[in-house]
């Protein structure tokens, strides 16, 4: 399940943190965004409200927060490990209405791909709203393009499956037995070559219908200057 995220106002709102703290807190680099949503609003991992209470603790004791940050370099805060593993580039992550805005397309549209399985959201506010990465654009955008190779829903998910698989292998090699990873990575193989089929196809139909409507455009032209010549002969013949 996708981990819940939260932002820096209901932060304040779960621990009673002054705002002006956690901004120092911030600026310090204590705790660390995930990433934004919503016209940048910066969010965090649910577990950083453990963080800001082990912080409330030592505020508590009269630590100043450079103090504060002098001791957790040594000590460390709860799962600030993973943190320090993530990814330094901010993930912008976008809510349905966004995706589909970007994507130019219905939110039901994007609704129904998730009920497929097609897509996946990577994590939820503290609230329950769906968000998605910014990188689902750009797969997204992909599904786009099965669907006009003419692939069924049921064919773009099998594909995303293997996105999925592909990613979690570039994870870690461990992620599937040795015997799954080598099947995997030998589908992925062939569904390539048949992606390189396909476009192949669709290259040379495409090819054919520019060469067609090219000559099509030529003709149109050749008949509307005709068209023209035999109306002003007409009207001469009028005239006379």
């Amino acid at each position: 399940m996708a981990k819940e995220i939260i932002t820096t106002k209901e932060i304040v709102e779960q621990t009673a943190l002054d705002q002006n703290v956690l901004q120092k807190i911030m600026e310090r680099k204590l705790v660390k965004p995930l990433g934004t949503v919503d016209e940048n609003v910066l969010v965090f991992d649910k577990q950083t409200i453990q963080q800001i209470e082990q912080i409330k603790q030592f505020l508590g004791m009269g630590y100043s927060i450079e103090a504060i940050e002098k001791i957790l370099k040594k000590v460390g805060l709860p799962a600030a490990g993973a943190a320090r593993d993530q990814d330094s580039r901010k993930v912008k992550y976008l809510t349905v209405g966004e995706l589909a805005n970007r994507l130019n397309i219905n939110p039901r549209t994007l609704k129904f791909w998730e009920e497929r399985g097609i897509v996946e959201p990577d994590t939820r506010s503290d609230g329950g709203f769906r968000l998605y990465a910014d990188y689902w654009i750009y797969l997204c955008q992909l599904i786009q393009d099965l669907q006009l190779f003419g692939y069924t829903l049921d064919e773009i998910k099998e594909t995303s499956n293997l996105f999925r698989d592909f990613l979690a292998i570039q994870k870690s090699l461990q992620a599937f037995s040795y015997e799954d990873t080598k099947l995997k990575l030998q589908t992925m193989s062939e569904r390539i070559k048949l992606f390189y089929d396909k476009m192949n196809q669709l290259k040379e139909g495409i090819h054919r219908w520019e060469e067609l409507l090219k000559k099509k455009e030529k003709e149109i032209r050749q008949f509307e200057s005709k068209l023209t010549q035999l109306k002003t002969t007409d009207e001469s013949k009028e005239k006379k």
